[in-house]
Protein backbone atom coordinates (compact mmCIF):
# COMPACT_ATOMS: atom_id res chain seq x y z
CA UNK A 1 0.00 0.00 0.00
CA UNK A 2 0.98 3.67 0.00
CA UNK A 3 2.96 4.29 3.18
CA UNK A 4 5.24 6.74 1.39
CA UNK A 5 2.28 8.30 -0.41
CA UNK A 6 0.51 8.79 2.92
CA UNK A 7 3.43 10.85 4.22
CA UNK A 8 3.56 12.86 1.01
CA UNK A 9 -0.22 13.40 1.01
CA UNK A 10 -0.26 14.58 4.61
CA UNK A 11 2.65 16.98 4.06
CA UNK A 12 1.16 18.39 0.85
CA UNK A 13 -2.30 18.83 2.39
CA UNK A 14 -0.72 20.75 5.27
CA UNK A 15 1.32 22.95 2.92
CA UNK A 16 -1.70 23.75 0.76
CA UNK A 17 -3.80 24.50 3.86
CA UNK A 18 -6.65 22.04 3.28
CA UNK A 19 -9.46 21.73 5.79
CA UNK A 20 -9.94 18.59 7.88
CA UNK A 21 -12.32 16.65 5.61
CA UNK A 22 -10.35 17.09 2.32
CA UNK A 23 -7.12 16.25 4.16
CA UNK A 24 -8.67 13.13 5.68
CA UNK A 25 -9.97 11.99 2.29
CA UNK A 26 -6.68 12.73 0.49
CA UNK A 27 -4.69 10.78 3.06
CA UNK A 28 -7.16 7.90 2.94
CA UNK A 29 -6.89 7.69 -0.84
CA UNK A 30 -3.10 7.61 -0.47
CA UNK A 31 -3.46 4.66 1.92
CA UNK A 32 -5.28 2.66 -0.77
CA UNK A 33 -3.05 3.74 -3.67
CA UNK A 34 0.28 2.02 -4.33
CA UNK A 35 3.66 3.64 -3.74
CA UNK A 36 5.25 2.04 -6.79
CA UNK A 37 2.57 3.12 -9.26
CA UNK A 38 3.88 5.60 -11.81
CA UNK A 39 0.52 7.37 -11.62
CA UNK A 40 -0.93 6.64 -8.14
CA UNK A 41 -4.68 6.18 -8.25
CA UNK A 42 -7.40 5.56 -5.70
CA UNK A 43 -9.45 2.66 -6.99
CA UNK A 44 -11.87 2.18 -4.05
CA UNK A 45 -15.53 3.07 -4.30
CA UNK A 46 -17.43 6.12 -3.15
CA UNK A 47 -18.95 4.22 -0.25
CA UNK A 48 -15.48 3.56 1.19
CA UNK A 49 -14.60 7.22 0.74
CA UNK A 50 -17.75 8.19 2.63
CA UNK A 51 -16.91 5.84 5.47
CA UNK A 52 -13.42 7.33 5.64
CA UNK A 53 -15.13 10.65 6.32
CA UNK A 54 -17.34 9.08 8.98
CA UNK A 55 -20.53 9.03 6.90
CA UNK A 56 -22.54 6.65 4.77
CA UNK A 57 -25.48 6.61 2.37
CA UNK A 58 -26.56 9.70 0.46
CA UNK A 59 -25.21 12.04 3.13
CA UNK A 60 -21.85 10.29 2.86
CA UNK A 61 -21.77 10.67 -0.92
CA UNK A 62 -22.48 14.40 -0.57
CA UNK A 63 -19.67 14.67 1.97
CA UNK A 64 -17.31 13.02 -0.53
CA UNK A 65 -18.35 15.49 -3.23
CA UNK A 66 -17.70 18.41 -0.90
CA UNK A 67 -14.30 17.04 0.15
CA UNK A 68 -13.21 16.29 -3.42
CA UNK A 69 -13.93 19.83 -4.66
CA UNK A 70 -10.98 21.57 -2.90
CA UNK A 71 -8.69 18.65 -3.77
CA UNK A 72 -9.52 19.08 -7.45
CA UNK A 73 -9.22 22.87 -7.23
CA UNK A 74 -5.75 22.53 -5.67
CA UNK A 75 -4.63 20.08 -8.40
CA UNK A 76 -4.28 17.26 -5.88
CA UNK A 77 -6.76 14.94 -7.58
CA UNK A 78 -8.06 14.29 -11.08
CA UNK A 79 -11.13 12.09 -11.35
CA UNK A 80 -12.53 9.99 -14.18
CA UNK A 81 -16.21 9.20 -14.29
CA UNK A 82 -17.57 5.77 -13.48
CA UNK A 83 -18.76 3.65 -16.39
CA UNK A 84 -20.74 0.43 -16.64
CA UNK A 85 -18.95 -2.17 -14.56
CA UNK A 86 -16.14 0.22 -13.54
CA UNK A 87 -15.79 2.58 -10.61
CA UNK A 88 -14.56 6.12 -10.93
CA UNK A 89 -10.80 6.56 -10.63
CA UNK A 90 -9.16 9.34 -8.66
CA UNK A 91 -5.53 10.09 -9.57
CA UNK A 92 -3.38 11.54 -6.81
CA UNK A 93 -1.42 14.60 -7.92
CA UNK A 94 1.15 17.07 -6.73
CA UNK A 95 0.17 19.97 -8.93
CA UNK A 96 0.93 19.14 -12.55
CA UNK A 97 2.69 15.88 -11.68
CA UNK A 98 1.73 12.55 -10.09
CA UNK A 99 2.09 12.44 -6.30
CA UNK A 100 5.39 10.79 -5.40
CA UNK A 101 6.04 8.85 -2.17
CA UNK A 102 7.91 10.67 0.54
CA UNK A 103 11.28 9.21 1.38
CA UNK A 104 12.33 8.16 4.87
CA UNK A 105 14.14 11.46 5.40
CA UNK A 106 10.89 13.33 4.87
CA UNK A 107 11.51 14.60 1.35
CA UNK A 108 9.98 13.63 -1.96
CA UNK A 109 12.20 12.89 -4.97
CA UNK A 110 12.48 15.74 -7.47
CA UNK A 111 12.77 15.38 -11.24
CA UNK A 112 14.64 18.63 -11.89
CA UNK A 113 18.35 17.74 -12.16
CA UNK A 114 19.36 21.23 -11.05
CA UNK A 115 17.63 20.62 -7.72
CA UNK A 116 18.50 16.99 -7.06
CA UNK A 117 21.32 18.05 -4.74
CA UNK A 118 18.94 20.01 -2.51
CA UNK A 119 18.97 17.37 0.23
CA UNK A 120 22.73 16.78 0.16
CA UNK A 121 25.22 18.61 2.38
CA UNK A 122 27.20 21.32 0.64
CA UNK A 123 30.73 20.18 -0.18
CA UNK A 124 32.65 23.34 0.56
CA UNK A 125 35.91 23.47 2.50
CA UNK A 126 34.91 26.78 4.08
CA UNK A 127 32.68 25.17 6.72
CA UNK A 128 29.80 24.34 4.38
CA UNK A 129 29.01 27.86 3.18
CA UNK A 130 27.47 28.60 -0.20
CA UNK A 131 29.12 31.28 -2.28
CA UNK A 132 27.38 33.41 -4.88
CA UNK A 133 28.72 34.48 -8.23
CA UNK A 134 31.60 36.95 -8.02
CA UNK A 135 31.47 40.01 -10.20
CA UNK A 136 29.86 43.43 -9.83
CA UNK A 137 29.64 44.07 -6.14
CA UNK A 138 31.42 40.76 -5.33
CA UNK A 139 28.16 39.19 -4.08
CA UNK A 140 28.57 36.19 -1.85
CA UNK A 141 26.52 34.06 0.52
CA UNK A 142 29.58 33.20 2.58
CA UNK A 143 28.59 32.58 6.18
CA UNK A 144 25.25 30.94 5.40
CA UNK A 145 25.28 27.20 5.99
CA UNK A 146 23.18 24.63 4.17
CA UNK A 147 19.75 24.22 5.75
CA UNK A 148 19.07 20.99 7.66
CA UNK A 149 15.46 21.04 6.42
CA UNK A 150 16.07 19.76 2.91
CA UNK A 151 16.56 23.14 1.24
CA UNK A 152 19.61 24.95 -0.08
CA UNK A 153 20.48 28.60 -0.51
CA UNK A 154 19.99 30.06 -3.97
CA UNK A 155 23.16 31.40 -5.57
CA UNK A 156 23.41 35.13 -4.88
CA UNK A 157 20.28 35.10 -2.70
CA UNK A 158 19.46 34.54 0.95
CA UNK A 159 16.18 32.80 0.10
CA UNK A 160 16.24 29.02 0.58
CA UNK A 161 14.93 26.76 -2.18
CA UNK A 162 11.71 25.21 -0.91
CA UNK A 163 11.05 21.56 -1.75
CA UNK A 164 7.89 22.62 -3.62
CA UNK A 165 9.78 25.00 -5.94
CA UNK A 166 10.22 22.52 -8.86
CA UNK A 167 6.47 21.91 -9.09
CA UNK A 168 5.64 25.58 -8.51
CA UNK A 169 8.10 26.71 -11.19
CA UNK A 170 6.69 24.21 -13.69
CA UNK A 171 3.09 25.18 -12.92
CA UNK A 172 3.91 28.91 -13.14
CA UNK A 173 5.55 28.41 -16.53
CA UNK A 174 2.46 26.65 -17.83
CA UNK A 175 0.15 29.27 -16.30
CA UNK A 176 2.24 32.08 -17.81
CA UNK A 177 1.98 30.53 -21.28
CA UNK A 178 -1.73 29.71 -21.04
CA UNK A 179 -2.76 33.15 -19.76
CA UNK A 180 -0.09 35.24 -21.51
CA UNK A 181 1.03 36.73 -18.21
CA UNK A 182 3.31 39.76 -18.84
CA UNK A 183 5.86 38.89 -16.14
CA UNK A 184 8.87 36.61 -16.32
CA UNK A 185 8.77 33.18 -14.71
CA UNK A 186 11.43 34.34 -12.24
CA UNK A 187 9.35 37.33 -11.12
CA UNK A 188 6.24 35.17 -10.82
CA UNK A 189 8.21 32.74 -8.67
CA UNK A 190 9.28 35.63 -6.42
CA UNK A 191 5.62 36.59 -6.00
CA UNK A 192 4.80 32.93 -5.31
CA UNK A 193 7.28 32.80 -2.45
CA UNK A 194 5.90 36.03 -1.04
CA UNK A 195 2.20 35.13 -1.40
CA UNK A 196 2.78 31.64 -0.03
CA UNK A 197 4.70 32.86 3.04
CA UNK A 198 7.75 30.94 1.90
CA UNK A 199 5.91 28.06 0.20
CA UNK A 200 5.92 28.71 -3.57
CA UNK A 201 3.21 26.13 -4.26
CA UNK A 202 0.76 27.89 -1.95
CA UNK A 203 1.78 31.13 -3.65
CA UNK A 204 1.22 29.62 -7.10
CA UNK A 205 -2.37 28.79 -6.11
CA UNK A 206 -2.87 32.44 -5.09
CA UNK A 207 -1.41 33.63 -8.40
CA UNK A 208 -3.63 31.23 -10.31
CA UNK A 209 -6.69 32.65 -8.56
CA UNK A 210 -5.55 36.26 -8.96
CA UNK A 211 -5.00 35.90 -12.72
CA UNK A 212 -8.32 34.26 -13.58
CA UNK A 213 -9.59 37.62 -14.87
CA UNK A 214 -7.61 38.69 -17.95
CA UNK A 215 -5.87 42.07 -18.19
CA UNK A 216 -7.41 43.99 -21.07
CA UNK A 217 -6.95 47.51 -22.37
CA UNK A 218 -4.01 48.36 -20.11
CA UNK A 219 -1.12 50.47 -21.41
CA UNK A 220 1.23 48.66 -19.04
CA UNK A 221 -0.17 45.17 -18.33
CA UNK A 222 2.94 44.15 -16.38
CA UNK A 223 2.40 47.00 -13.90
CA UNK A 224 -1.28 46.10 -13.60
CA UNK A 225 -0.40 42.48 -12.85
CA UNK A 226 2.23 43.50 -10.28
CA UNK A 227 -0.34 45.66 -8.47
CA UNK A 228 -2.87 42.84 -8.60
CA UNK A 229 -0.44 40.31 -7.13
CA UNK A 230 0.80 42.75 -4.51
CA UNK A 231 -2.79 43.21 -3.33
CA UNK A 232 -3.59 39.47 -3.43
Amino acid sequence: MGAGLVKAAFTLAKNVGLDHAPTRLFVYMAVVAMDNDENPVYYGGRDDMARALGNDGEAGHKAVTRALAPLTAANLTRSTKASRGRRASHYLLDGEKPLRPEKEDGHRPVSNPELEDADRPVNNPERGTVSGRKGDGERSNAGRSASPLGVKEQVGSSRPIHKNEPNARSALGKLRAERSLPLSETELLDFAYSLGNGDPWAGYLNIKHATEAPITGANNPAAVLRRRLTAA
